[in-house]
C-alpha cells in the first residue's frame, strides 16, 4: 500500500502539486482524494488491496471485480456496488 501512496504522490506532484486528504470511512475504506480546479468533472479509481497470495480461496478477488463491473442476471453492477 505504501507503494501505491508513493507513486500517487509523485504523479500528483507531476499533475498540479495538490495536496492529497486521506479520509478512513467507519467500514474500513481509505479514501485517498485529490481535488483539482475544473469544470466539475468527477474521475475515480478503485484500488483493492487482496490477490491470489493473500486469498483463502483462489479467486474470490476475481468473482468480486467482475460482480462489480458487469452485474448478474438479476442484479445491475450498480445495485451490487450500492450494497457496499
Amino acid at each position: 500500500m505504501s507503494v501505491f501512496l508513493i507513486i500517487f504522490f509523485l504523479f500528483s506532484l507531476a499533475y498540479g502539486g495538490a495536496k492529497l486528504k486521506e479520509v478512513n470511512l467507519e467500514n474500513g475504506v481509505k479514501l485517498i482524494i485529490k481535488e483539482t480546479k475544473g469544470r466539475g468533472i468527477v474521475a475515480g479509481s478503485i484500488f483493492i488491496k487482496s490477490g491470489t497470495h493473500g486469498e483463502e480461496k483462489r479467486g474470490t478477488t476475481n468473482l468480486m471485480a467482475s460482480l462489480l463491473t458487469k452485474g448478474t442476471k438479476t442484479f445491475s453492477s450498480y445495485h451490487i456496488a450500492s450494497a457496499f
